[in-house]
């Protein structure tokens, strides 16, 4: 009695406080306005810098996280939503970034159309991440939901968790509760009565049937229905593929046990991939027929392909996971894999490709197929040969599609093949100008790990660096005013290039005489320019300053040659002992200023470079580069295992492979058409030369022209492949046409 004495009392002088307070600040309502208002203003500041941060780097993740806060404090519910999506078409986002928009737009939906849209949105984080966390909100909110709704809410949660053996019988459970539920609300004389006790019944045999972490729980109240409304043949059956689920978990069990205690992605990979191979030998036996494999595999691939997605090891994973689900998944389901594929790695035209297929197979209109493949180029592939597989994919796409005794559709066609070799051609101009360093970099990035090339070419002798420059010097008199020498060739530019602050950022190498951009290619990515100064000497200063950032992406500085002469490679190829090499930054540490401070206490930096991929992200590596060889080594002692926002660095003397010897091929010339160009060179991803005479461009895309495009007597490509006159080659006919397809 005496608690609830003072618990009143204590409540009572509570209510007296605050009614004290209230007539007290009834006078300062006005400063807290004013608080309000300086809170604001704050936040308003801190908005407009962070739009300023992201339009310079808009591929800084925290900076788009630390504006949906801010918006989030202003109550600006429109632009937060609008700073999520821009975020969303930039990168996928990770899980506790759609977990705070989920949770978040949970609480404003209050209709059946706002309800759609949050099933829309649990679809799309499903795409870019598998996350318990996102899957049991989904679940949650499901059950707030109209029993139908609900019901269909639930069946999605189950098909992308529901076999994952660590977490899928919350999944299972909460399906069961909703049945349960249901048949609560019944009565025996209802007709639906025994339906819905089988819909409860069937969660219970799901549940314990498969290898599911806990699900001998369900057993009992199965066997308890069962025998209500079953015979004891079917608790039998039950009962032994409740066992063999049993003895499937206990075999795959410590693959779960590891998972759970690595944070390597590398080490993880290799446990997945062990583990799926388990699974798959599991999945030939008999006795585990009903355990669901398929459905394991499925999660685990979706899991792999989250935890380790900077892995090499997530392609295949990716392209494992869509060989699977179009085996043995239902159209929706495969559709929702690619969807996945193309979201989590949409630089490669592999799963881009699938999609057109899977569409085109489907019965799509010729539109929405179009449409992916657009989609697809926006993206810009990882390499020129990803590009033209799009392309050729796509065209072979039009070709089926096209009727050839209907003009406007071989017009259509003959339309997309110049669309394509107008494409290529601009993307391996492009690529045959930094043929040596983007090959290079992405060799040693594959094959050798941390062997990179470097980006000052050293020479000790000082007579040789005597010759070379009076050599240079000599040179540049006689190119002197020369429209080449004085031609800055500028690549991996934005699709919308800001021309104006182009402008400005070349302007500060000399004076520019003219300055023609090529906006929007597609099939290479972005926008190329040709910017021509006053002197040659300009050109060379640019060049100096090879990859400055434009809107934080990279610029691509390279001399322009009408010739295209192959460009010699320009790095060190020898150990530099004091040039450090460092892999496995945490991204929030690859810039310049956050290695100086951890490295610069070691000794004078003379340079610190950091590698990003050509959209301007960084690659989690960078060149740490001393004065002395001293200070080199003593930061390397130092620094190598270093722990860094979580991660150990790893740190090594810069020591690229010498460059292999690439056997150069013949330069026989053959005469093609007319015009008499050379023949293509194939070992340049299989692109050929323009005709100097004025002929068609000899591509790979050629063997796919069917005779009727090139009927037209102005092309000079009709005649043979050899350049043969004399041979008339009959026009195909439909069924030549189709054996030729089936025949590839």
């Amino acid at each position: 009695m005496a608690i609830v004495e003072d618990e009143v009392r204590n409540e009572s002088e509570e209510e007296n406080e605050i009614e004290v307070v209230v007539e007290e600040d009834d006078g300062d309502q006005d400063s807290d306005d004013s608080d309000d208002d300086d809170d604001e203003e704050v936040l308003e500041r801190k908005v407009e810098e962070l739009e300023r941060r992201i339009a310079e780097d808009p591929y800084h993740y925290e900076d788009h996280i630390d504006l949906i806060q801010a918006l989030w404090g202003l109550s600006e519910l429109d632009r937060w939503r609008a700073a999520f999506e821009r975020l969303q078409q930039l990168s996928i986002l990770r899980a506790e970034t759609w977990l705070l928009r989920l949770q978040t737009e949970v609480t404003l939906a209050h209709s059946a159309e706002s309800r759609e849209h949050i099933a829309s949105l649990f679809q799309q984080a499903a795409l870019d991440c598998y996350s318990i966390p996102i899957l049991s909100e989904w679940c949650s909110w499901s059950l707030t939901g109209p029993p139908d709704a609900a019901r269909a809410q639930l069946e999605e949660v189950l098909r992308r968790g529901g076999a994952d053996p660590l977490s899928g019988k919350l999944f299972w459970d909460a399906k069961l509760e909703l049945e349960k539920t249901q048949l609560s609300t019944m009565s025996e004389n209802d007709p639906e009565y025994k339906a819905q006790q089988e819909r409860v019944l069937w969660c219970l045999e799901e549940t314990v049937s498969r290898p599911l972490l806990r699900s001998a729980e369900a057993w009992p109240p199965l066997q308890e229905l069962a025998t209500a409304v079953r015979d004891d043949q079917y608790i039998d059956k039950i009962k032994k593929q409740h066992e063999a689920a049993t003895d499937y978990l206990e075999k795959i069990s410590p693959f779960e046990d590891k998972l759970l205690t690595l944070e390597s992605a590398d080490e993880k990979c290799n446990v997945y991939q062990e583990y799926i191979d388990t699974v798959k030998e599991l999945s030939r036996d008999d006795k585990y027929a009903e355990c669901d494999s398929d459905g394991i595999l499925k999660v685990l691939y979706d899991r792999a392909t989250t935890e380790c997605l900077s892995c090499s090891q997530a392609l295949p994973f990716l392209q494992s996971w869509a060989r699977l689900a179009q085996q043995r998944s239902s159209r929706a389901t495969y559709g929702r894999v690619l969807d996945a594929c193309t979201r989590r790695c949409p630089t490669q035209h592999v799963f881009w490709t699938l999609k057109m297929q899977q569409a085109e197979h489907e019965g799509k209109h010729f539109d929405e197929v179009k449409a992916i493949f657009e989609t697809a180029l926006s993206k810009g592939m990882e390499t020129y040969k990803h590009a033209e597989s799009l392309w050729l994919s796509y065209l072979e796409f039009i070709r089926r599609c096209t009727a050839f005794d209907n003009e406007e559709d071989v017009e259509r066609l003959r339309r997309t093949f110049r669309l394509a070799w107008d494409s290529l051609a601009e993307t391996f101009e492009v690529k045959k100008r930094r043929e040596d360093m983007e090959v290079d970099e992405r060799e040693r990035d594959r094959d050798s790990g941390i062997k990179r090339p470097h980006e000052d070419e050293k020479d000790e002798d000082e007579s040789k660096d005597s010759k070379r420059q009076r050599t240079d010097s000599a040179s540049s008199s006689a190119r002197a005013g020369t429209r080449d020498a004085c031609t800055l060739f500028v690549s991996n530019l934005e699709f919308k290039v800001d021309e104006q602050k182009l402008r400005d950022e070349l302007s500060k190498y000399g004076d520019i005489m003219s300055l023609r951009v090529k906006t929007g290619i597609k099939a290479f990515g972005g926008s190329i320019c040709y910017c021509q100064y006053k002197t040659p000497e300009s050109v060379d200063e640019a060049l100096k300053h090879d990859r400055t950032l434009l809107n934080g992406r990279p610029m691509f500085f390279s001399s322009y040659s009408a010739k295209k002469t192959k460009q010699s490679f320009k790095y060190a190829t020898g150990e530099e002992k004091n040039k450090l090499f460092v892999k496995n930054l945490p991204f929030s540490h690859c810039t310049k200023d956050a290695l100086a401070e951890i490295f610069d206490k070691y000794g004078k930096l003379k340079d610190v470079r950091v590698v990003t991929f050509k959209d301007g992200k960084p690659k989690g590596i960078a060149y740490i580069e001393y004065q002395d060889e001293s200070a080199a080594s003593q930061a390397l002692q130092n620094t190598n295992g270093l722990e860094i926002a979580k991660r150990k660095i790893d740190v090594a003397f810069s020591a690229p492979p010498p460059k292999p010897e690439i056997a150069s091929t013949s330069a026989t010339a053959t005469s093609r058409g007319t015009g008499g160009a050379s023949g293509s060179d194939d070992g340049l991803l299989g692109q050929g030369k323009r005709d100097t005479g004025g002929g068609m461009r000899r591509t790979k895309l050629s063997s796919f022209i069917p005779s009727v495009l090139l009927k037209p007597s102005t092309s000079k490509a009709t005649n043979g492949a050899n350049g043969d006159h004399s041979s008339e080659k009959r026009p195909l006919s439909n069924t030549d046409f189709r054996n030729m397809l089936l025949n590839k």
